[in-house]
């Protein structure tokens, strides 16, 4: 997985893969339960995901660069989980694997982790129902609170940006809850404006 230029200080960006499935939707559990935390489960967003998500819909993870520096990355693996050999595998495909290699199940200290993601970006696609043009639509932007004014969000933006750009898109669009003043501020100073306004009443 290659680090991208637009990583923020202090962390690594990168592109995530379809196997981040269940990666995902807990993204999307913590971006809902941030906004509405009077709520206690959200169980549609796995069929929300299901539907939605597919190589056609990128996402793009943030994690803290470590002391050790960044290793290389399969391309076959997702980066965002811990990698280990609990049954000691490697060493019997392998014998002259030991504790030394990092894969040893008797010392966890010596399996090999990767750290977890803190923001994530997810992205898809859209049709502008007056023009019938396909657009880049962000699905998901969401930064732990620990990890918040360190311009992730700004660089997550600036990746969406980056990505319709090269796909030939003439715009990108969201959605954003009124209530959540800080993502509009940052939005509206990337340039965002409002195009439609979601009017709901209640029936009950």
């Amino acid at each position: 997985m290659e680090k991208s230029p637009l990583s923020p200080p202090g962390y690594c960006l990168y592109k995530g893969t379809t196997r981040d499935r269940r990666l995902l939707v807990d993204f999307l559990e913590r971006t809902y339960h941030s906004l509405f935390p009077e709520l206690c489960d959200f169980p549609h967003l796995e069929q929300t995901v299901e539907s939605y998500f597919s190589w056609r819909s990128p996402l793009w993870w943030v994690v803290p660069e470590t002391t050790q520096g960044n290793s290389n990355h399969n391309d076959h693996d997702s980066p965002f989980f811990p990698r280990e050999d609990p049954l000691g595998l490697m060493a019997q495909i392998n014998p002259t694997i030991g504790p030394a290699d990092g894969f040893n199940q008797t010392n966890s200290a010596e399996k090999i982790t990767r750290p977890q993601p803190i923001a994530g970006l997810w992205l898809g696609n859209a049709i502008d129902q007056v023009t019938g043009d396909r657009h880049g639509h962000i699905f998901m932007l969401y930064v732990e609170p620990a990890h918040r004014r360190r311009g992730i969000a700004t660089s997550l933006m600036e990746q969406a940006q980056q990505w319709g750009q090269q796909r030939g898109d003439r715009l990108i669009a969201l959605q954003v809850f009124s209530h959540n003043q800080g993502a509009m501020k940052l939005y509206e100073k990337f340039g965002f404006t409002p195009h439609a306004l979601v009017m709901q009443k209640s029936l009950i």
